[in-house]
């Protein structure tokens, strides 16, 4: 499956255009939104009128087809006398979601802002200043890293170094990776000072989030996944007194995306004067780029899907693409990049970022090369949901793999397909990751494998990429639960094994594993199907 890379530049122009656009600061939906959500929750910090507050949000937000719901809740772990256990969550939905019928309706934003603003003036220069310490906590893919590396850009006083008083932990939804960080936190930080925590693009339970409190002094969480959106409400009750919360999940774009629009002027305050740098100037296209591959925005921006696509493969192969790495700072301040001639078509290189996208479509030439090899060297499990009214007609596969990576390592264009990627490390824990591009998965009525792996194994992510880590013990008992729980006819499932002669890589574990997930994600979409 070669990696093809044939562009049409008028076509490419105009998605660039509208990708920059929609991001930048004049005309730029997402910087707006966030400058207007703050200035109205600040200005009714302390008026107890919720519906000056929606208005005042409706009148900002319903020129973009949006509705804001403002919900005021009292935290179960505060005195219901106290002002602070009473904390206004806003819900802000598209309002033809919210007409439709037989639909539950998802906020496209989330936000709770105990002092208005994310962070007040005087906390950013306590930050700055390292009267705070600041720990921030990000996944470990090219959103999450880019997102860390962003949110620090905004706190730095130097240009070029990293100061003491902020730390990076890297968490891919294993506890006890969780467990270490708040240990070291504990021990590094001097006794009495504050600490602050900003946690991106991790889709976090209430529990996660209550575990930070007993560390944190203030934590704040900007993410971007479904699932974060239903924690929202959960969180809003168990912040204990004398605790800070600020949390703004957009689901619209990829954290790297809102990170940058939230603090692009502080990012742009912090290089002013380096070599002309202000807010207008930052390479938009950068976070941009990321956010239409993390979103998967193939059908949005089909041409620049496959730059995307070339950005991630440079972040995945190169060394030292990390949120420690320069190389973000330098590809979002060196040079504004606004055309597809100056992207792929001009012979020399304009500036480092058209140096790593064109890097990034020869490393993602020869991975596509390397993958075909590894999965034709696999044993792949199988399984597919029959329909019962027509023969031969099958409404649902699943094909999965054994070991780490992600799930596009499955080179089949089946479709209405769901790939997946187990594995179980010497511990007994499983990390399962799952993907696919069918619209019926992924699409707004669609299975939604985010909600399912929430709902089911506690795990979360979007509608057509999630993924859950969780001991094998655990997961033998959700499962037991799940069937003792529900009538589940088997007569139109099938799971087999395709080893292509590669028996070698078969695994039990793996397979029942596989076999289990598949029935409960085979069991919802046929409910789906019936409705």
């Amino acid at each position: 499956m070669k990696f093809s890379f044939n562009f049409n530049q008028e076509v490419m122009d105009n998605e660039i255009l509208t990708c920059t656009r929609y991001n930048s600061r004049n005309g730029g939906d997402k910087y707006k939104d966030y400058i207007a959500l703050q200035e109205k929750v600040f200005k009714y910090k302390q008026d107890p009128d919720v519906d000056g507050l929606s208005k005042s949000l409706n009148s900002y937000f319903r020129e973009k087809g949006m509705t804001a719901v403002v919900q005021i809740y009292s935290s179960q772990v505060m005195r219901n006398s106290s002002p602070e256990a009473k904390r206004k969550l806003i819900n802000i939905y598209l309002e033809k979601e919210l007409n439709k019928t037989n639909y539950t309706a998802t906020p496209k934003i989330t936000a709770l802002l105990d002092d208005g603003w994310v962070l007040t003036n005087e906390e950013f220069e306590a930050i700055q200043s390292r009267k705070i310490n600041l720990s921030i906590f990000h996944h470990n893919d090219m959103d999450g890293e880019a997102s860390a590396a962003f949110t620090f850009m905004a706190f730095a006083t130097n240009q070029t170094e990293y100061t003491d008083n902020i730390r990076f932990y890297r968490y891919n939804y294993k506890l006890e990776d969780m467990n270490r960080h708040l240990q070291n936190i504990e021990k590094y930080t001097p006794r009495g000072k504050k600490k602050y925590a900003i946690v991106v693009d991790l889709s976090l339970t209430a529990r996660d989030i209550k575990e930070l409190f007993k560390h944190f002094d203030k934590v704040v969480w900007l993410d971007h996944h479904y699932t974060s959106t239903e924690v929202g409400l959960k969180v809003s009750k168990i912040i204990p007194e004398g605790k800070k919360f600020s949390m703004i999940i957009d689901t619209r774009e990829s954290s790297a995306y809102c990170c940058y629009s939230l603090f692009k002027d502080d990012i742009a305050n912090v290089f002013e004067g380096y070599d002309g740098v202000d807010s207008d100037s930052l390479n938009t296209l950068l976070p941009a780029l990321i956010s239409i591959y993390d979103t998967k925005q193939d059908i949005k921006y089909p041409q620049l899907y496959k730059v995307a696509e070339a950005l991630n493969q440079y972040y995945f192969d190169m060394p030292y693409t990390d949120h420690a790495s320069r190389m973000w700072r330098t590809l979002l301040i060196n040079r504004k990049v606004e055309t597809s001639s100056e992207l792929l078509i001009e012979k020399t290189p304009s500036c480092p970022f058209v140096s790593v996208i064109r890097d990034g479509i020869k490393l993602r030439q020869v991975d596509e090369l390397k993958k075909d090899v590894m999965y034709d060297g696999e044993c792949k499990y199988h399984a597919k949901l029959s329909d019962r009214e027509t023969p031969g007609k099958v409404n649902a596969e699943i094909i999965g793999l054994i070991g780490n990576g992600p799930a596009n390592r499955i080179r089949s264009s089946i479709d209405n397909l769901i790939k997946l990627v187990i594995r179980i490390d010497q511990l007994g824990v499983i990390t399962t990751s799952a993907y696919s591009d069918s619209l019926k998965v992924r699409g707004p009525e669609g299975l939604n494998l985010g909600k399912v792996f929430s709902e089911v194994f506690g795990g979360g992510g979007h509608p057509g990429a999630a993924g859950f880590n969780i001991p094998l013990s655990d997961f033998e008992r959700i499962i037991d639960n799940f069937k003792k729980n529900r009538e589940i006819d088997y007569s139109s499932m099938t799971f087999d094994v395709i080893d292509d002669g590669n028996w070698h890589r078969l695994d039990e574990t793996v397979q029942y594993v596989f076999n289990s997930v598949s029935m409960v994600l085979l069991y919802t979409w046929d409910n789906l199907l019936q409705e």
